[in-house]
């Protein structure tokens, strides 16, 4: 089998409760010499399937890739996305979630925006378990007065349709959420708007409680002077298949419930963000809070944010074989979206920190301007697998692998 190109990085790190010399990690790069991204992540018994922006040299476009990847790093496939005409490739935007379907197989909803037939378009693409596309559906804007229409969560039901939750931009900045019904092979039974003026709902994640009940981790628009999409109100809502909303409940003074998973006493684990100013740089803060079982807060913990001005948030969250939970994302350290160090949390169900990692990524001697983990996985050893990207000035972006330990230590023989 093709083995991985590895590109090994000097990482610098400065972390609370891990230490540790300076280590290696690993940046898996499929087409040598150009940039690529780790789009999405899911673990299938211990192989990593991951969805990865890359450059085709041959037709000089960028595309979709799924690979999958064992943990010594041996490529089992690679398959690269095209359109149902053959020549036009798919490229995602704000695709953030990659699942197991029923059939063993995987899906991915994301952005298509380089084919002027489908302009600002959202698609579903369903793959077997051999990496085999078993079909592409494309859904249009369902208004053309507005631009860009994305993709930021994906649920199939029991039935083996899907859930696409999307959204699009009014031209004034403001979104409107859009949920798309399918039938298991993407085609489209119904969809439906969420909007109400200057509250519209924006959907973070969704958790399924059985066929008929979802919860969904949600905000609303702030009614600010400034109109900046950071500006949220958290609120958990319960969804019918139908989609109609049935319950709400309002989370305080956060900007906004992320991920969720369920605890062992029927209550929830959840990422959160919080505003600490409402104009520019638009300073905040993010945590790791429980809920009971009645979305009543128990505790959060804030990343501790001393001596730090800019903004942060956490992208994905996984539950580990030991009961614990690991959070990751982006922390800017100079700036709006200037992410130049990555964070890594793992906390337990009580709320006690186990450790944290704030890393900054060194290659050829440049210090990254943006390092952005965006998904996270967990083997059944336990140690826990980021993908992401890091961007270099001189050297462009680079998709990356990184392997830690259930410890928080990075292994420097990790995937080789």
């Amino acid at each position: 089998m093709k083995k991985v190109i590895i590109f090994l990085l000097w990482m610098g790190l400065m972390t609370k409760v891990v230490s540790g010399q300076n280590v290696l990690d690993s940046v898996y790069e499929i087409v040598p010499g150009y940039p690529n991204d780790m789009h999405a992540m899911v673990v299938d018994n211990d192989t990593l399937v991951i969805m990865q922006e890359i450059y085709d040299t041959i037709q000089n476009v960028w595309t979709m890739n799924l690979l999958k990847v064992d943990t010594l790093g041996e490529i089992l496939y690679s398959n690269m996305l095209k359109d149902s005409l053959g020549f036009s490739y798919i490229r995602s935007l704000y695709g953030n979630k990659i699942i197991k379907t029923i059939d063993s197989g995987y899906a991915y909803g994301a952005s298509y925006s380089d084919n002027p037939a489908c302009e600002d378009c959202i698609f579903l693409a369903k793959y077997k378990h051999s990496g085999e596309l078993d079909f592409v559906k494309y859904y249009h804007k369902p208004d053309s007065s507005y631009t860009f229409f994305a993709v930021n969560n994906l649920l199939q039901l029991e039935d083996g349709g899907y859930f696409l939750f999307s959204f699009y931009f009014h031209d004034d900045g403001g979104q409107t959420p859009h949920l798309i019904r399918t039938d298991s092979l993407g085609n489209e039974l119904w969809s439906r708007d969420y909007s109400a003026g200057d509250t519209s709902v924006h959907f973070s994640d969704v958790l399924s409680i059985n066929s008929n009940r979802f919860i969904i981790s949600t905000a609303k628009f702030k009614v600010i002077p400034v109109a900046v999409l950071e500006f949220f109100e958290s609120y958990i809502m319960i969804m019918d298949s139908l989609g109609n909303i049935q319950e709400e409940y309002p989370q305080g003074d956060t900007s906004g419930v992320g991920a969720m998973l369920p605890t062992t006493d029927g209550g929830y684990i959840h990422t959160i963000g919080k505003n600490k100013t409402f104009s520019p740089p638009y300073d905040n803060v993010v945590g790791i809070g429980k809920l009971d079982s009645n979305f009543v807060e128990q505790w959060v913990r804030y990343t501790d944010d001393t001596g730090f001005f800019g903004i942060m948030h956490y992208s994905d969250l996984i539950k580990t074989p030991d009961g614990n939970y690991v959070a990751c994302g982006p922390k800017g350290l100079e700036g709006i979206n200037n992410y130049n160090s990555g964070m890594h949390i793992k906390i337990s169900e009580t709320g006690e920190v186990l450790w944290e990692r704030f890393d900054n990524k060194y290659w050829n001697g440049e210090k990254t301007h943006k390092y952005y983990p965006r998904s996270l996985g967990v083997l059944s050893s336990g140690s826990i697998v980021s993908a992401g990207s890091a961007y270099f000035p001189t050297y462009g972006e680079r998709g990356y692998l990184l392997k830690i330990t259930p410890g928080g230590c990075v292994y420097e023989d990790t995937i080789s």
